[in-house]
């Protein structure tokens, strides 16, 4: 099990039920495929910075506010790959307010994603399942599915997003 939490706070990357043999297979895993699909992901905002893939299951896109970012992880207990947006803070109200005048238009260009807002945090997400997440049998589709999924959020919310933080100054 991986925990997703905000990229300035301290990460809890615990996989409670795993061996230290799994714990290094996942490792191994998450090193070779991070730095390799952020080698290959393409995006249409060219002006949208990338992170640094390492030896996790997930890994953060900056959105333009600090209480704003994507996670995009692999949920292993749940064969699960998914992109995430999260929004938190002052700014969540306001941006989840806009983003439910465009619900149908965001919906669309997501594919019906998850939506959640609680306690002042905005999520919404979108994931496919896989037999088996680890496996190379599925590593190109996994690829394509985050590769569109990333790419569809950043269209999606960068500018959202930005218009709405103007719009709060």
């Amino acid at each position: 099990y991986i925990k997703i939490y905000n990229p300035d706070k301290e990460f809890d990357y615990s996989y409670p039920n795993l061996k230290k043999k799994e714990k290094s297979n996942s490792q191994d895993f998450y090193n070779k495929f991070w730095p390799e699909f952020l080698n290959e992901l393409e995006l249409d905002d060219k002006a949208q910075s990338f992170p640094k893939g390492g030896g996790i299951g997930n890994i953060t896109f900056r959105m333009p506010h600090s209480d704003s970012w994507l996670t995009v992880y692999f949920d292993k207990s749940k064969d699960e790959v998914g992109v995430m947006l999260k929004v938190r803070g002052e700014i969540s109200k306001p941006v989840y307010n806009q983003f439910l005048n465009e619900q149908d238009i965001i919906n669309s260009a997501l594919s019906k994603p998850e939506w959640l807002y609680e306690d002042n945090v905005l999520a919404i997400r979108s994931y496919k399942h896989f037999d088996i997440v680890h496996s190379d049998q599925y590593r190109g589709e996994i690829k394509d599915f985050l590769s569109t999924t990333i790419n569809n959020y950043v269209n999606c919310f960068r500018t959202r997003i930005n218009q709405i933080i103007s719009k709060l100054k």
